[in-house]
Order: structure tokens, then C-alpha cells, then sequence
């Protein structure tokens, strides 16, 4: 932040796309899917407050971009909320665990080195195409990121 405003507005996060509106996702037991639903935050260092505008949440998602970003997140949110809803039952994940999903989460370029390397393929069988696409787009990168979590932190089967 600056005085006058985000410096990296063009290129923010998720997050910051969606403030001041907080998403919460919600899965209710024995649902499959989540449910999404959206509080106002105020805060006095938000400058969009400072405009006179009204819209809805469509509109305000539509023009911050988000159509486009959610479907990435949605995924990783996913694992978040899977995890604090089964609460203690899953168990604590392992340091490696954690170490892995640090690494998809937040630093893509590592974690394509990763699952791109000689060793990931002589343990997990990724198909050719899909590997070729994981040396060349970090957008495929983190798609498999969250697939590869799921297997690690739950089990699932989502590679092989």
C-alpha cells in the first residue's frame, strides 16, 4: 500500500480482488459441494469507500476480474476448507507435508521444478502431455498443485 493506493493493483492476488468483500466458503456435512457467500469489510484505509458507487456482488466480481481467477482458487480453497472441516480426524500433517504444501501454494516456480524433475518421475506416473505442459505453463502447474495435495494431505488418489 501507498498514499495512493495499492502499488500492485494491476497484478493483485485473489485476495486483494475480492477486498473489501470477504468470501466465505462454507461445506455443510454430507454436501459435496461448498457454498460461497460474501461479507462487507470496513476498513478506514480502504480508498474505495471514498467512491460513490453502488453495485452488486456480480457486477463488483465481474469487474475486479475474479470470473477469471476463481476457478484457480477454488481448488485451494477447497483443500482449506476440507481440511478445517474434518478438523482433528484427518491428523496433524507432517512437516513434509506442510513443506510440500507451502511450496505449491507459494512458490510455483520451485514446485514446477519439482514435479518436473528426473526423481518425481521415477515416483509418480505423469502422463507425457500433462508433464510437457508443466514445464511450460504455471497455470497447469498450480492446477496439478492442488491435485497433488489432495493426494498428499488426504490420500486421494488424484496421481499416480
Amino acid at each position: 500500500m501507498n498514499d495512493e493506493g495499492c502499488g500492485i493493483y494491476k497484478d493483485r492476488p485473489t485476495a486483494c480482488r475480492y477486498y473489501p468483500l470477504g468470501l466465505l466458503s462454507m461445506r455443510k456435512k454430507d454436501t459435496v459441494g461448498d457454498e460461497e457467500n460474501y461479507a462487507l469489510v470496513e476498513e478506514d484505509h480502504c480508498l474505495g469507500y471514498q467512491e460513490n458507487k453502488t453495485q452488486t456482488i456480480a457486477e463488483y466480481r465481474k469487474e475486479q476480474g475474479l470470473e477469471e481467477y476463481d476457478p484457480l482458487t477454488r481448488e485451494w480453497r477447497r483443500l482449506v476448507l476440507k481440511k478445517k472441516s474434518a478438523g482433528p480426524t484427518i491428523g496433524k500433517p507432517s512437516a513434509m507435508s506442510l513443506q510440500l504444501f507451502f511450496m505449491a501454494s507459494y512458490n510455483v516456480d520451485q514446485f514446477q521444478k519439482f514435479v518436473t524433475s528426473e526423481q518425481f518421475q521415477e515416483n509418480y506416473d505423469i502422463d507425457p502431455e500433462l508433464l510437457e505442459k508443466l514445464k511450460t505453463d504455471q497455470l497447469e502447474v498450480m492446477k496439478f498443485g492442488a491435485e497433488f495435495m489432495r493426494h498428499v494431505l488426504f490420500g486421494e488418489e488424484t496421481v499416480k
